[in-house]
């Protein structure tokens, strides 16, 4: 679990899974070990990075069509964004909740890894403008 830095006790969570498949890394391993010295492995292989974030329960949250429209430049074509929500009811005659989150799932090339290129620097930065982007919106939301 992490949150913006900007954000100590705010509104919203992240959630990092960094998903290491031993066998991609065991090909990995045999493909680069097969090649000459000016060859590079082919960018075949790939970790799934998942980031989540996840907002407090509301009784009515935002319009999700609009916040994934408004979110679409913010995570851009390299980190297309899914937003969804749980709406949850304790009984017939309680008001609802709504849990709103919003998930990115990119793949870590290993191959960029092995040249010393740091994929996840632009990826960590673009987290952190949709993080900015979900605390400033987050205000203007029905609790």
């Amino acid at each position: 679990d992490l949150h913006p830095e900007s954000a100590c006790g705010g509104p919203v969570d992240i959630h990092l899974l960094l998903d290491v498949d031993p066998r991609v890394l065991l090909a990995f391993e045999d493909a680069f070990n097969t090649l000459g010295e000016d060859e590079e492995p082919v960018d075949d292989f790939h970790f799934p990075l998942v980031l989540t974030w996840n907002l407090p329960p509301m009784q009515r949250g935002p319009d999700l069509l609009r916040l994934t429209i408004d979110l679409a430049p913010v995570g851009g074509m390299s980190m297309p964004l899914e937003v969804s929500a749980i709406d949850s009811y304790a009984s017939a005659t309680e008001l609802g909740e709504r849990r709103v989150s919003v998930v990115a799932r990119v793949p870590v090339s290993l191959t960029a890894i092995s040249r010393g290129e740091d994929p996840l620097c632009d990826l960590f930065e673009r987290s952190g403008k949709i993080s900015n982007f979900l605390l400033e919106q987050a205000e203007s939301w029905p609790v």
